[in-house]
């Protein structure tokens, strides 16, 4: 008992320390675009704006799902829900670390200042501000490599569950947990029991994978249901289109530009991140039990960061740290019995801090050069400032027609959906059959932006953003964004 109400206080401690973070990066103008992008999703969800053909397609589900339902229990709290549900996800890993560094036989202390050095590598907060789907996954890759360790060692059926449960996290946490289960598949061979491979390696093959394999299936199904394509998932899976030479390093612009040798680079590179788990694989000499497992793990990692790259799934290379990190920190259990092995876990994963810290300065994405100069205390215009402006400028008015279900974002810095017109309702879907313009206020997109092609408003008003609308006068207009107001009702304020 005494030992879970310290772990439960680590854990809150660990949640008060990452909230901090998160309210001080936020008052220097920083915070994740893609958490951005499910807050603005939760806040059209819980205001009834989000339809389900909208909610079925999320894919992957999980951090969607998640941060509909907290949005729920928070109401209208102003701290973004994405950054308090990953500060909850990363306080929770912390207590699970720290569970079993003294469950493996490491000292009070050892165990306390690994737990801190993971948690503290600069790629885990860095990851956690982008996306609580970044932290799922880190999640689901330590719960995967945790049980194929134990199930390489024990051949228990509660372990193989458990594997085939953890691999199933980190396909619906990520898109780049897709690629991970993929290329981590031809390796369970050396995850199983060698009388399994003998006897039944299909079987033990088909039960591991039946839950990711289930959900992908599952999504592809939906896919085809709702947009009569199977390819569908796979548009869903794509990350978003980015600007090249955005302020991003050349080594990331080689990256998105599907530069192979700059993707297979930083793939390898990323081993930096967690170098504990190459060291085990070593020091674990002929334990094929512990030895054959880390070799799967490190072998995978390489190949779905390249697969992640060339299919476009990841536009920020540091998204690859996050099975990294999972996959090192559950290495360091398995670390032999020594009287200087905490020593060892120690120093790898203290080096680990360093090469995340080395790796997010020689090959920084814009937003994390962003996210280091908040971090710093300077105060920041993110890509995502001119949708959060834009909403901010709407908090104090209703009976808009907008497309905000493409801008999610502007949702987050209105903070609500009601009073607005959006694609996905009935008001909207008026204007858009009759051709016109009926709400006090219409919003669209510069038409020459990336984002703005997909804009609903600009397709039934083409020329909105050039020439406005009669009766209509300009109210805003700033950083690729216009909003016309009734000029009935202007001149009536």
């Amino acid at each position: 008992m005494t030992r879970r109400l310290s772990i439960a206080s680590f854990g809150i401690a660990l949640f008060a320390i990452v909230m901090a973070m998160f309210a001080w990066l936020d008052a220097h103008g920083f915070v994740g675009a893609n958490a951005l992008d499910l807050w603005g999703e939760a806040i059209a969800a819980r205001d009834g704006a989000l339809n389900l053909r909208s909610i079925v397609l999320t894919f992957p589900p999980a951090p969607h799902l998640a941060t509909m339902g907290l949005q729920l229990a928070l109401g209208a709290a102003r701290m973004p829900t994405p950054n308090v549900l990953s500060a909850m996800l990363v306080a929770s890993l912390g207590g699970l670390w720290l569970s079993s560094f003294l469950r493996a036989g490491y000292g009070v202390a050892a165990s306390c200042a690994m737990t801190l050095l993971l948690v503290l590598n600069p790629a885990v907060p860095r990851l956690a501000s982008a996306s609580p789907a970044l932290v799922m996954l880190l999640l689901g890759c330590w719960l995967a490599a945790r049980a194929a360790y134990r199930l390489r060692a024990r051949d228990n059926i509660v372990d193989l569950m458990a594997l085939s449960g953890g691999l199933a996290v980190v396909a619906l946490s990520h898109p780049l947990g897709v690629v991970v289960v993929l290329a981590l598949s031809p390796y369970l061979i050396f995850v199983v029991q060698p009388h399994l491979a003998r006897d039944s390696l299909a079987g033990a093959y088909l039960t591991i994978l039946f839950p990711a394999a289930l959900a992908l299936l599952g999504a592809l199904y939906v896919a085809w249901v709702f947009q009569g394509d199977l390819r569908g998932l796979f548009a869903l899976l794509a990350s978003p289109p980015v600007m090249i030479d955005d302020g991003s390093s050349w080594l990331v612009n080689a990256w998105r530009r599907h530069e192979i040798l700059a993707i297979a680079g930083i793939s390898i590179a990323t081993l930096l991140v967690a170098p504990v788990l190459v060291g085990a694989f070593l020091a674990n000499g002929r334990r094929l039990p512990r030895v054959l497992p880390t070799a799967a793990l490190i072998a995978c990692l390489p190949a779905a960061g390249v697969l992640a790259g060339v299919l476009g799934l990841v536009n920020d290379p540091l998204t690859i740290a996050a099975p990294v990190l999972g996959f090192g920190a559950a290495a360091v259990a398995i670390w032999p019995q020594g009287p200087r092995r905490a020593m060892w876990t120690t120093g790898l994963v203290l080096a680990g801090a360093i090469g995340a810290g080395g790796l997010m300065i020689a090959a920084p994405s814009r937003e994390t050069r962003d996210w280091l100069a908040a971090l710093e205390g300077a105060d920041v215009v993110t890509a995502s400032s001119a949708d959060l402006a834009v909403g901010a400028f709407l908090s104090t008015r209703a009976d808009v027609t907008i497309d905000a279900i493409s801008a999610p974002r502007v949702l987050a810095g209105r903070g609500s959906a009601l009073g607005l017109h959006l694609p996905t309702q009935f008001d909207f879907e008026k204007t858009r059959l009759s051709r016109q313009a009926q709400a006090n206020f219409l919003v669209v997109r510069a038409t020459g932006e990336a984002a703005g092609s997909d804009d609903a408003v600009n397709a039934v008003f083409p020329d909105l953003y050039e020439k406005g609308r009669p009766d209509y006068i300009r109210v805003y207009d700033r950083f690729g964004w216009r909003v016309y107001q009734r000029a009935t009702i202007a001149a009536s304020r």
